[in-house]
């Protein structure tokens, strides 16, 4: 057992997301799935909310978000998104499948939505 969590410890944050949808028990905390989305918003998104229109496309309000560095603008989208209050109709499945349309086979993206729909929403 001691070795198990030995190990566990020094899987990253990626590893263990994967391993996730392997078991029936929530192997992320909520933080941690919206730390690996941020990271993998910002690295699909470089230029921020406005490259390809993702917000928009998911029917969020561009205005809600200081316009600065892409970086900038995903922390606070997300954070607002996570919060209820990024205008519109916007929801994380809808953020989630608009940028599936644009990155239909990048991995990380479906892992995120899987785990999203399979864990996290469930625990709110």
């Amino acid at each position: 057992m001691a070795a198990g969590c030995q190990l566990w410890n020094k899987l990253d944050l990626w590893d263990r997301l994967y391993f996730g949808i392997l078991t029936s028990e929530p192997v992320v905390s909520e933080d941690e799935w919206w730390e690996a989305f941020q990271q993998l918003s910002i690295k699909l998104y470089q230029y921020g909310v406005r490259h390809n229109e993702i917000w928009n496309e998911a029917d969020g309000d561009g205005s809600r978000i200081k316009q600065g560095a892409g970086r900038d603008e995903w922390i606070e989208a997300l954070d607002l998104l996570r919060k209820g209050g990024a205008g519109g109709t916007m929801t994380v499945e809808g953020l989630l499948h608009q940028m599936r349309n644009d990155f239909y086979y990048n991995s990380e993206l479906e892992l995120l939505e899987n785990v999203y729909l399979s864990k996290i929403k469930r625990r709110w």
